[in-house]
């Protein structure tokens, strides 16, 4: 299936950004609104995973007010040599802001009566950015494996993070999957990403990846296995890992 119709009303070209920016793997051909429904047509069929993908996509969608004035580019740096100002591209989108946290966020839920959730830029939801549970992992030598799960209060996109370990041994390695609530693993985002020794290292990328609101980064981080007879790995150990995120989150208005 590669069309798809929704009643809601949505900001056309950031939802395509948004599209454009998730972990669907098939480019979007075309989104319109048209009869009091917005039609998304992609250019191939979605698989099952992307279906619910799209649909969490939509459903947490919240239109942003666009300025109607063009963007304006500041020229603000020069080079060494010859004084000629210039540009450099970025992956932030319009209206966000760089985030670092070392923690995901307090989730606020849904009043009783079913009324919406506050406003991405109310006090109560920016206070609660950054105080949930912590990126920390401690496992012992007779511990095979450890995940936690990692949620956001509004829409966010992922764009880089860095692990900080204290003694992993050789074999040591952590799982990143992007969890739906109801429907379980939609995609892996890191598999057997190698952890070893004291030191840290990022996880670099010039992409970025949406993570509506609703859906959980789970991240798992494995033991070494290594036995008398298994010589490609050290045997399991006690050691530390702790890591921190990049995140994109929206400004409030006015900002």
């Amino acid at each position: 299936m590669k069309e798809f119709d929704y009643s809601k009303e949505v900001n056309l070209g950031q939802l395509k950004t948004e599209l454009d920016g998730s972990l669907i793997t098939i480019a979007v051909d075309e989104i319109y609104i048209e009869g009091g429904l917005t039609h998304i047509h992609f250019k191939a069929d979605l698989s099952s995973a992307e279906q619910l993908m799209l649909t969490t996509i939509v459903d947490s969608h919240v239109p942003i007010d666009m300025e109607d004035e063009p963007q304006r580019v500041q020229l603000s740096k020069i080079t060494d040599t010859d004084g000629i100002p210039y540009v450099y591209s970025t992956s932030k989108p319009l209206n966000h802001y760089v985030c670092f946290q070392g923690a995901d966020d307090i989730v606020t839920e849904p009043h009783p009566d079913g009324s919406p959730h506050t406003p991405h830029f109310s006090n109560t939801l920016i206070t609660d950015i950054g105080k949930g549970s912590k990126l920390t992992f401690r496992l012992t030598s007779t511990m095979d494996t450890v995940s936690k799960d990692f949620t956001f209060n509004e829409n966010v996109y992922i764009k880089d993070g860095y692990i900080i370990t204290k003694g992993a041994p050789f074999g040591a390695t952590l799982d990143i999957d992007i969890i739906h609530p109801l429907y379980g693993l939609l995609f892996p985002f890191g598999r057997a990403v190698p952890v070893f020794g004291t030191g840290w290292f990022t996880m670099d990328t010039e992409d970025r990846g949406y993570l509506p609101k609703g859906l959980v980064i789970r991240i798992t981080v494995n033991n070494s296995t290594g036995t008398e007879t298994n010589l490609d790995e050290e045997p399991p150990a006690t050691f530390n890992v702790f890591g921190r995120f990049e995140l994109y989150r929206p400004k409030p208005p006015g900002t």
